[in-house]
C-alpha cells in the first residue's frame, strides 16, 4: 500500500502567498531604487546648470567692474594731464575728483594717485605735503 503525503491546501497558499509577497516587496524595492537612482540624477544636473550660469554670473559680473575700473582710470588720467596742461596740480580739486569717481566703483577700497617712484601723493586719507615712505 502507498503512502501518499497529505497535502494541506492551506499550507500551499501560505507559500505562495509569501513567495508573492517577497516577489511583490522585491519589485517596489527595486521601483524604488530606480526612482532614487533618477531623482539623484536630475539633482546633479540641476546642480551643474546652476553652478553653470553662476559661473557666467561671475564672469559677467567681474568683467563688468575692471571695465569699469579701466574707464574710471583713464579719467583720472584725463583730468591729470589737464591739470598739468594747465599748470599744476590742484590737490583740493584732485581729491575732489578721485573721491567722487570713487563713487563710480564701490568695489574698490579706494582710489589713489601715486608719483613717478610709486609714493601714494593724491587720494582720500593721503595727507598733504612730501610722501612718507
Amino acid at each position: 500500500m502507498q503512502h501518499f503525503p497529505i497535502q494541506h491546501p492551506s499550507l500551499s497558499f501560505a507559500k505562495r502567498l509569501m513567495i508573492g509577497m517577497l516577489l511583490l516587496n522585491l519589485l517596489v524595492i527595486g521601483l524604488a531604487i530606480i526612482a532614487i537612482r533618477e531623482d539623484r540624477l536630475e539633482h546633479e544636473a540641476r546642480a551643474r546648470i546652476n553652478v553653470h550660469n553662476l559661473a557666467h554670473l561671475l564672469e559677467f559680473d567681474i568683467s563688468a567692474v575692471f571695465g569699469r575700473s579701466d574707464l574710471v582710470l583713464r579719467t583720472v588720467v584725463d583730468e591729470i594731464e589737464r591739470q598739468l596742461v594747465s599748470g599744476s596740480l590742484n590737490r583740493q580739486r584732485l581729491d575732489s575728483f578721485l573721491k567722487q569717481q570713487h563713487t563710480h566703483l564701490p568695489e574698490i577700497t579706494s582710489l589713489r594717485v601715486t608719483d613717478e617712484n610709486g609714493l601714494v601723493r593724491f587720494g582720500e586719507g593721503v595727507p598733504a605735503g612730501p610722501p612718507s615712505t
